[in-house]
């Protein structure tokens, strides 16, 4: 009897390593691409015509591993060449994020809430248009398909109205906005820092800082 129950034990850790090395293999990039399912967010043109620039393995608030990687729409407009995939090895599929623009770079953090490890992914963004230039950093958590934000910095500069008499833009009418999330792994805390300045600001005293802790929260 103690033969079947070695055997079925022994069967049920086969599977489990086989399973735990599935999750670990790292996807190539033509199975990164292959795997999507919602190709309707695609800005390429074709659909499929993405360029996987860089990836990294996270853990989702799941356990399981994921890969985050930062991509390229070929032939996009300019607004929407870059952007983000994230895969899951385990279920063959990745899902293009709702983040990018201009920007694909992404910065992973590990922190440890409630004696729990998950990884932070601190999203870029970035756009332009008529003079103008926009930036985010959005760091988020990745609760199975759904990036669950925990804080969000923007930065935007606009040389200003144009003024007849000036002959040029009225830096006084623009602004010089910085947005900046700094990750506390260890406090488990993000520190968010806001420096708002017209276009002509120069010098520290011409801004306005503002900073303030926020709490890690797992939902």
């Amino acid at each position: 009897m103690w033969h079947k129950y070695f055997i079925q034990a022994l069967s049920g850790l086969l599977v489990s390593m086989v399973t735990l090395a599935t999750m670990a293999k790292t996807p190539s990039t033509t199975q990164i691409i292959d795997w999507i399912s919602n190709s309707e967010k695609s800005y390429a043109s074709p659909a499929n015509k993405i360029v996987i620039e860089h990836s990294e393995e996270i853990t989702l608030l799941s356990g399981e591993k994921a890969y985050v990687s930062g991509i390229e729409f070929v032939n996009a407009g300019r607004n929407f060449v870059k952007g983000y995939i994230l895969t899951r090895p385990a279920l063959k599929q990745s899902h293009i994020l709702q983040f990018g623009g201009q920007s694909n770079t992404f910065v992973v953090h590990q922190v440890i809430v409630k004696g729990k490890p998950v990884n932070l992914v601190e999203f870029e963004g970035a756009g332009s248009g008529q003079g103008t230039i926009g930036k985010s950093r959005t760091l988020a958590y990745f609760k199975n398909w759904q990036p669950i934000t925990i804080a969000e910095a923007r930065s935007y500069y606009s040389p200003g109205q144009y003024d007849d008499k000036l002959g040029d833009s009225d830096c006084k009418t623009g602004a010089n906005n910085i947005g900046i999330l700094n990750v506390l792994e260890q406090q488990s805390m993000v520190l968010k820092t806001e420096i708002t300045g017209n276009a002509c600001a120069s010098r520290v005293q011409d801004y306005k800082i503002q900073s303030k802790l926020i709490p890690i929260v797992l939902k």
